[in-house]
């Protein structure tokens, strides 16, 4: 059976110490060093471990819920005959023609179980859950304008590694694509609810001398 090209451990780094490496150097860029208020150092501490708490949550709902789904539906990965091994001689003429119900798997329990149950992605919901909220975050927080390309570019870097660890799944054979494709939606609802939550984007009133009128802005 092929190795994951984008491993557990590799995952854990590009879902949650990249993006916090991400929030910290924002804040960093954004960091008033030449009027510098009085304790702002403690309020720069707050909202870094704020949002990335908070995002560490959102991981942590997002793989319950995946758990839940994989359990529920049980899909086979493209590789369970490989884990399986099934006590099937495919040479036997009697077993020509025939499609065989009965079988017992003689390979790893816990590879075979983990073979049982590969929809939705877990590494596509995870990484695109965190890609998408940096990408937010970036968007919101980082007000440099003679950035605005390289920032766009740097957007697209992001999107490009969640892509890169979906498509990865796909040519491991360790999962179909309507997995990763099922895991990109999970992953993209749980990120953009994750920027609601922490308050990236908020609702203000605009009052104004002809009257007050609701209006959608994006606040630092």
């Amino acid at each position: 059976m092929k190795e994951s090209t984008v491993g557990v451990f590799s995952l854990i780094i590009l879902a949650t110490v990249f993006p916090i490496c991400v929030i910290v150097a924002v804040e960093l860029i954004n960091y008033p060093w030449k009027d510098e208020p009085p304790g702002f150092k403690r309020i720069i501490v707050f909202r870094v471990l704020s949002t990335s708490g908070q995002l560490l949550l959102a991981h942590m709902i997002l793989f319950t819920m995946g758990n839940i789904v994989k359990g529920t539906l049980g899909e086979l990965g493209p590789y369970f005959l490989e884990a399986c091994r099934p006590n099937v001689n495919c040479s036997d003429p009697a077993v020509y023609s025939h499609f065989i119900k009965d079988y017992t798997c003689s390979g790893d329990k816990k590879t075979i179980n983990q073979a049982r149950k590969t929809f939705p992605s877990g590494h596509a919901s995870i990484i695109t859950l965190s890609m998408v909220y940096i990408c937010l975050y970036v968007e919101v927080k980082l007000k440099l304008k003679w950035f605005f390309l390289g920032k766009i570019f740097t957007q697209f870097l992001f999107m490009c590694i969640a892509v890169f660890v979906g498509i990865s799944r796909v040519v491991d054979f360790q999962h179909h694509w309507v997995d990763i494709f099922v895991g990109f939606w999970f992953g993209m609802t749980y990120g953009v609810g994750t920027a609601y939550n922490t308050k990236l984007f908020l609702r203000h009133q605009d009052k104004s001398s002809k009257g007050s009128e609701s209006t959608y802005s994006i606040v630092s």
